[in-house]
């Protein structure tokens, strides 16, 4: 008896173990030490150019002329790397050779060319004379079975360049100054003693040495063991909803704490730009000059965006001359983000004093807490509304999203807003799980809805899925209601309860808020579009008095419903059935289809050459529409979503994204067939209003990136994903709902899913840690 309570405090422990010890062990190991010197030096009025490799005709070779100024320095070293584009494909190469002097470098047997990735050329054969020096020819030649276009990375100075041992990518016969190739070359690669934690506890600067990394490993490691404890169901004393909310929220609370520490400074989409916004929000100029040094110390420039670079023992030696370039600077949060800004304040108050790589990780840290009370607070209204302890089953909605801590963590106004997301995205699945309480709802969605478009300008597109959920309740009410008085005492408890939640939208708009709304690169926007956005942040407070009237649209939705009773049952339910099966019959055949066809995908534009509006949202539609495949996966939509890293420069394997894609997918086609079984009319009904809620949250996000001028992608449609995942995650508690069972999965399934999701995260820790260092 004994043994058997024991066994789930074991299991725990051994989860904790697993995540904190993978990480420990990675943190551990010896980094190479790589000395280098660039091929091109790095000026900010050099102009980045793309340079395509020629293809030979009738063959699958592509080739490069080169001219070294100084052919000594080439031949002299025993590797050479050159940086090259593929736009977002792996490209495998055969052979891939350099001939200068006589010496051959080739590329290691196996190599992929990956976008804006450094390619190694070692020296395969001899070299005659290694004392030649002067000008002369090098030859690139690389045999590309696919076909897929090279391009190498070139920079073009604003005068003839003269620095010593340049490489240049054009003849002496160009009268315009001659892109010079960009790459490194290699003086020396070998072991060193120094360790990742070394390294990593450098970039902070808290202290001479590492101990305190292990500390939050271990603190880490504990929350998990705890999360894990709770969702097992090991203390029956407490309440379901407490236990599993608790226990989720633990979970959350132990990956966000991992994301914030092992993630290098500054190492996050726009990070530096909102702790400056920060410093400026504080008062505290000194943290500005700080960050910039801790920048500096930590390599940044050199770093971001560059698959290839790390932080090497000798970068400890010397700083990086410049901190970050002129795309840096602070962004006034006052317009940005409601939210933010008042999570920023309090974290303000309690800062004072720090230096800045302190306030950076209290930021961090203050992110990670709110990542985890949206999870548990999320977890907590589902079991309490339907899921019961299956509630969990939902959460790994978000902890099999491997770049979710990411998006939640690191200092920014997404990181709020994207917690707001899971919350929000909770609610969804509540309301869809359909139970006798989903009355109570109406107070968390207009609290959610208001978190959102206080949240920042991204938030906004949501306001077509709380549309959806409210067009929901007015024509489906709640489950079992139990005649008029019954209906009308709920609808008003929803319905109240919603606009006291939005009311929360009074304060938080304001003049700054509304000045915020257009960055200054915007650009010219039609004027349809920009009132419509305007109207949205200067009067959504408007929704908080108009909510009430659903009670009496409600109400006389209700009675309707009574009058139809069961007319045209049988023709409903085959409508249903047919559809849901249909739809699910969809999803399978483009997964299948997409092993033998390339899926539609989006692809960049530069702000100066944007395609037509329709063109673009065909595009992102067309991509979106078949996102469930099994290779050829969208990079922008789909892969930035799952694993989008770092500045979106750091993916995990595609094959990780398959599986989570497939995982998805297969957890859609299951809900859509129960639903069609069973002809399930009201849950049938919520699918097709969170399917038009979506697609128009979609459309509204792909049109505020358009005239913006930004590039949609995984990042932005956080929530639109994220409530889509949180329904399909519904699908074994519907599952079990419909089979009369209780809704929750026994100890060994929670065991298997919580393992999935430490090895998942201390697989992505891992990547991220060899990325960097």
């Amino acid at each position: 008896m004994r043994s058997a309570r024991s066994l789930p405090v074991l299991a725990a422990a051994l989860l904790g173990t697993v995540l904190a010890g993978t990480v420990a062990i990675v943190l551990s190991m010896r980094v190479e030490d790589l000395r280098d010197s660039p091929l091109s030096p790095d000026r900010p009025d050099w102009v980045l150019t793309a340079l395509p490799l020629h293809p030979v005709p009738g063959l699958t070779v592509q080739h490069l002329l080169l001219y070294p100024t100084n052919v000594a320095a080439v031949t002299g070293r025993q590797e050479l790397d050159i940086a090259f584009a593929t736009f977002g494909k792996r490209v495998p190469i055969v052979l891939g050779t350099l001939s200068v002097g006589g010496c051959v470098f080739s590329v290691p047997p196996g190599t992929r060319v990956e976008n804006n990735a450094l390619v190694r050329f070692i020296r395969s054969l001899p070299c005659p004379d290694t004392s030649v020096s002067g000008p002369g020819l090098m030859a690139l030649t690389m045999s590309v079975p696919s076909g897929d276009p090279l391009v190498v990375w070139t920079s073009r100075p604003t005068a003839p360049a003269s620095d010593p041992d340049l490489i240049f990518a054009e003849g002496a016969d160009v009268t315009t100054p001659r892109l010079v190739l960009r790459g490194r070359y290699v003086d020396r690669r070998a072991p060193s003693r120094v360790r990742r934690v070394h390294l990593l506890n450098f970039l902070w600067q808290f202290s001479s040495y590492p101990y305190w990394i292990g500390g939050v490993l271990a603190v880490a490691g504990l929350f998990f063991f705890a999360g894990a404890l709770l969702l097992f169901g090991s203390f029956d004393g407490l309440r379901v909803t407490t236990t599993t909310g608790l226990g989720a929220g633990s979970v959350a609370l132990s990956l966000g704490i991992l994301y914030a520490v092992l993630v290098p400074p500054f190492q996050a989409p726009d990070e530096p730009d909102h702790f400056l916004a920060f410093a400026d929000l504080a008062a505290r100029p000194e943290l500005a000059q700080q960050a910039a040094e801790l920048a500096r110390l930590g390599h940044f420039e050199r770093i971001k965006f560059h698959l290839d670079e790390r932080f090497r023992p000798v970068d400890v030696e010397r700083a990086y001359p410049v901190a970050w370039n002129a795309d840096i600077f602070p962004m006034p949060i006052a317009g940005r983000s409601r939210t933010t800004q008042a999570l920023w304040w309090c974290v303000s108050q309690v800062t004072r004093g720090l230096d800045a790589p302190a306030t950076l990780l209290a930021l961090r840290l203050a992110n990670a807490a709110v990542f985890a009370l949206a999870v548990g607070a999320g977890v907590a209204i589902l079991a309490a509304h339907g899921a019961g302890a299956g509630a969990f089953i939902i959460s790994l909605a978000f902890f099999l999203v491997p770049a979710l801590p990411f998006f939640s963590v690191p200092v920014s106004e997404y990181a709020v807003l994207t917690s707001t997301y899971i919350a929000f995205a909770s609610v969804l699945a509540a309301l869809f799980l359909d139970g006798p309480r989903t009355h109570r709802l109406g107070l968390p969605i207009g609290i959610l809805a208001a978190l959102t478009i206080a949240g920042g300008r991204s938030g906004t597109p949501m306001l077509a899925l709380v549309a959806a959920a409210l067009a929901g309740r007015v024509l489906l009410g709640t489950r079992g209601t139990l005649g008029r008085r019954d209906g009308a005492r709920r609808a008003a408890i929803f319905w109240i309860g919603a606009a006291l939640g939005a009311s929360l939208l009074i304060p938080a708009t304001g003049e700054a808020y509304s000045r915020g709304l257009w960055p200054g690169d915007a650009g010219s926007l039609p004027p349809w579009f920009k009132a419509a956005a305007e109207g949205v942040r200067d009067r959504s407070w408007v929704l908080a008095l108009l909510l009430p009237i659903g009670i009496v649209v409600e109400v006389a939705a209700g009675e309707v419903r009574r009058i139809a009773g069961d007319r045209l049952k049988r023709a409903r339910a085959v409508v249903v059935s047919g559809v849901a099966y249909v739809v699910a019959a969809a999803v399978l055949g483009t997964a299948v289809a997409s092993l033998a066809i390339d899926m539609p995908t989006l692809t960049y534009f530069s702000p100066g050459s944007r395609p037509p509006l329709d063109e673009y949202l065909r595009a992102t539609l067309s991509s979106i529409g078949t996102l469930v495949r099994l290779r050829h996966h969208d990079l922008l939509l789909s892969t930035f979503f799952w694993t989008g890293f770092g500045w979106l420069d750091t993916l995990l394997p595609v094959a990780v994204v398959t599986s989570l894609v497939v995982i998805a997918g297969g957890l859609g086609v299951w809900l859509l067939v129960l639903v069609g079984r069973r002809s399930d009319e009201r849950r049938g009904a919520w699918l097709a209003l969170f399917a038009a809620g979506w697609t128009a949250a979609v459309v509204l996000d792909t049109l505020g990136s358009y005239f913006l001028q930004r590039n949609l992608h995984g990042r932005y449609l956080v929530g639109a994903y994220l409530s889509s995942l949180a329904i399909v995650w519904t699908a074994p508690i519907v599952w079990r709902l419909t089979a009369g069972r209780a809704p929750h999965l026994s100890r060994r399934m929670a065991a298997a899913a919580l393992a999935a999701c430490a090895a998942l995260h201390a697989f992505a820790l891992s990547v991220i840690l060899t990325r960097y260092f």
